[in-house]
């Protein structure tokens, strides 16, 4: 049998129609992320099931308890619950940030950066709230190089558990039936200043990249 006969068929992916002032962002397992006017990024579910509708419900909960701060993504849609609204930051996360401008990244610039982080996690955990998935991609850069932390859609919050976990090479190993709790979150933030300091993912040897 040749090669040929093995390869699977590729997979077609039909997008879901545009408006003529937006684009798609990302499609994630829940929800499709928009470009509003080159503004205003807009996440909304993939569906109307629940399934994909609670982690949008979860995300605007958590804005609206967290409220507006300068290490915290800014909100928008502050009376919807049924999508979610941010400013759109165009100089991206600081993953993607820095895999396009590795050399211009001072000594000066990281440092800030990692007093940030450390200052978004104290913040959201004086409000109660656990992120529950905290890796540096999660951190946006604003038009000042300051740091915002975003995508809540997991989050642990008063009196809601949280939707989710860390990837492995963030996660605090633990009895997963327990809570998320202050510690896992400490965890992962560690493993961030770790990727910011490093540019490398804790253990990554241990989670090659899938092929391209």
């Amino acid at each position: 049998m040749s090669s040929s006969e093995n390869t699977p068929p590729p997979i077609t992916i039909i997008l879901p129609p545009c408006k003529d002032n937006e684009r798609i962002l990302a499609i994630g397992i829940f929800s499709r992320v928009y470009l509003i006017d080159d503004k205003i990024v807009k996440k909304v579910p993939r569906s109307e099931s629940e399934k994909d509708l609670q982690p949008i419900h979860r995300e605007a909960l958590v804005y609206k308890i967290l409220g507006t701060h300068p290490r915290i993504a800014e909100w928008l849609s502050k009376d919807e619950t049924d999508y979610v609204e941010i400013k759109y930051y165009p100089h991206s996360d600081v993953v993607k940030y820095i895999e396009t401008n590795q050399n211009s990244i001072s000594s000066a610039l990281q440092s800030k950066w990692f007093q940030q982080i450390i200052e978004a996690i104290t913040y959201i955990h004086s409000r109660e709230i656990i992120h529950s998935d905290l890796a540096l991609r999660q951190f946006f850069i604003d038009d000042d190089f300051n740091l915002r932390l975003g995508d809540f859609n997991a989050s642990r919050c008063p009196e809601h558990i949280a939707l989710g976990y860390e990837k492995a090479s963030h996660c605090l190993p633990r009895d997963y039936e327990g809570p998320n709790t202050e510690a896992s979150d400490i965890f992962a933030m560690g493993s961030t200043l770790y990727e910011l300091v490093t540019g490398q993912v804790p253990y990554g040897e241990l989670y090659p990249p899938m092929p391209g």
